[in-house]
């Protein structure tokens, strides 16, 4: 079985982050694969030092045609059975051939642009029901949960980013948008004295943040990182996870808090609804809702008892549900069933792709 993936969304980002790991994950499992990616040295890296051929695109190659040519000629050369684009940017480059056309969805998104794709995989429950209500075929959309990344590593020096020892530090990772509800954050640690806050991401409202802690008082509390490589070594030096999201169809930072021993407060955005239970594995807040997200830190940082009853209960969600070999094991599941069933009847099926079918598995 042959895959080729392809990502050619942002330079930085939790998808982005994603994919590496999956890919990575994929490619220890024994799946043969082949990765274009838009040019990002530290990416291609990690894909490289993996033992994955990875071709590079520009930012200019991804938003003119040359991406399609580029595409097609990394079809004729790999021959894949499977192609998998992440995101709109990789599926509408995808030109049509005799494989089998994978699309995976970010978010809650119209599907204008993965008309093309054959099967369809959402991380989430309710991503899934998304796209069915969108009138696409419910055999055709598949729930395949992230993993973790459980990388262990020593705490970052509270030094390093000008922090004292001793202070409650919150911790939250992701990309500077207003989606991300950093500005609710920023309110809400105004109404903790004490606590010094670390936002690990990049994007383009940080100017507008530094701005707004500066004229709330807090932005010397306050730690923009900018984009992290380790995060490992953030949640390790974290005494709290905050995830303040105003959207967040899924948010892997829940599942990497609980990997990592960490307590973590959310919103009840509609990921962290749909996975996480208030006071079992963490607790849950209204979106915007300043007092309730500073309130509910406090709790974390003052309780040691709930701390440790949201840590060893995240942490058995995690290994229930979100370590590498679960997720290694449902995409291989994915890819042998979605192979045999083969492309979609009301799409151009040539007879070398169906030869290709019965070799593989011998029927």
């Amino acid at each position: 079985m042959r895959v080729l993936q392809v990502m050619l969304g942002d330079e930085h980002g939790g998808a982005e982050t994603h994919f590496i790991n999956v890919v990575e994950g994929l490619q220890h499992g024994g799946i043969e694969q082949r990765v274009v990616v838009r040019d990002n040295q530290a990416r291609i890296s990690l894909l490289r030092d993996a033992g994955i051929p990875t071709i590079e695109l520009s930012k200019a190659d991804v938003s003119s045609s040359t991406a399609t040519a580029i595409l097609r000629k990394e079809l004729e050369n790999f021959k894949p059975d499977i192609v998998q684009t992440w995101m709109y940017q990789a599926t509408r480059a995808m030109p049509s051939g005799d494989f089998v056309h994978v699309g995976w969805l970010r978010g809650y998104q119209n599907l204008k642009e993965y008309r093309r794709c054959d099967y369809l995989v959402g991380m989430t429950t309710g991503i899934v029901s998304s796209v069915t209500e969108q009138r696409w075929p419910a055999e055709r959309i598949y729930h395949i949960r992230p993993f973790a990344d459980i990388r262990t590593a020593s705490p970052a020096p509270r030094a390093e980013f000008g922090t004292p020892e001793g202070v409650p530090l919150l911790v939250a990772l992701g990309r500077l948008h207003w989606h991300k509800g950093y500005d609710t954050l920023l309110m809400a640690l105004a109404l903790i004295p004490n606590a010094y806050l670390w936002i690990a991401g990049d994007g383009e409202i940080l100017a507008d943040l530094q701005k707004f802690a500066t004229e709330i008082n807090v932005i010397d509390r306050v730690r923009f990182l900018g984009w992290q490589e380790d995060n490992a070594r953030l949640y390790a030096a974290a005494d709290v996870i905050v995830l303040p999201s105003r959207y967040e169809p899924f948010g892997l930072v829940m599942p990497e808090a609980w990997a990592h021993k960490k307590p973590l407060v959310a919103t009840k955005a509609a990921g962290p609804r749909a996975t996480a239970q208030h006071e079992v594995d963490a607790l849950l807040v209204a979106i915007d809702d300043v007092d309730g997200l500073a309130s509910n830190i406090k709790r974390l940082l003052t309780d040691g008892e709930l701390r440790q009853r949201l840590i060893q209960q995240g942490y058995t969600h995690y290994l229930q549900d979100y370590t590498l070999q679960s997720t290694v094991n449902q995409y291989k599941q994915f890819y042998a069933e979605v192979l045999q069933k083969g492309q979609v009847a009301n799409k151009s099926v040539s007879a070398s792709f169906l030869d290709k079918v019965k070799s593989l598995f011998g029927k």
